[in-house]
């Protein structure tokens, strides 16, 4: 459990540190769609540009699960689930939130929610949230069974002894039907005798003891 618990807190840097490439992979997506269109208006060369840019959007999509669409004047728009993560020349940013007791992202334009359900981001995701609290409660379970199997092992025995039959001293020897680790019932004898005086209680244990 120690060492789940461990991994979901390096899973939520390694997702920090996604976050942060995402963010500035948008950025200089953006960057290279603003000289696109300007060379495009221009007349200019823009095969090199775009080389860099389609390299950058297919990872920026790999790490977000955003989707690419054509833009205007060679662009190319960046969409995370409905939500321009690169349009045109502009970006958005990501921030990580982990103030719950797992991770979300957010846009950091709104602090809304960003659904991210894909990519490496997405993957990261899941496990900070879903699989790894989902074995650590598995654990959980295993931990709690066998405690209270062990406790319902070691619980107190019960019962009484009748006052008429306490002092053992004519009444004959005491007999025992035990059963260990769900075997077989024994039957244990112990002599009788009086353990109703000073020092009796010790006695009485003692000859359990040895029966």
């Amino acid at each position: 459990s120690q060492s789940l618990t461990q991994q979901k807190r390096d899973t939520i840097s390694e997702l920090g540190a996604t976050v942060e490439s995402i963010n500035s992979m948008a950025q200089s997506v953006a960057q290279l769609n603003k000289a696109i269109k300007t060379n495009t208006i221009a007349g200019l060369p823009v095969n090199d540009l775009e080389d860099q840019r389609d390299l950058l959007a297919n990872q920026l999509s790999e790490a977000s699960g955003a989707t690419l669409r054509a833009g205007d004047f060679n662009q190319v728009n960046v969409v995370l689930n409905g939500t321009g993560l690169v349009q045109g020349e502009s970006a958005a940013s990501l921030s990580l939130d982990t103030t719950g007791a797992g991770a979300a992202l957010r846009w950091s334009s709104d602090n809304s929610i960003a659904s991210v359900t894909s990519g490496k981001a997405g993957g990261e995701l899941d496990a900070i949230n879903g699989t790894i609290p989902a074995y650590i409660a598995k654990l959980d379970t295993v931990a709690a069974t066998l405690r209270d199997q062990v406790n319902q092992v070691h619980s107190a025995i019960g019962g009484s002894i009748a006052v008429a039959d306490q002092n053992q001293a004519a009444a004959g020897n005491l007999q025992f039907d035990i059963g260990l680790d769900n075997g077989a019932f024994a039957t244990v004898t112990i002599a009788g005798a009086d353990w109703s005086g000073a020092g009796g209680a010790a006695a009485l244990q003692a000859a359990l003891q040895g029966a």
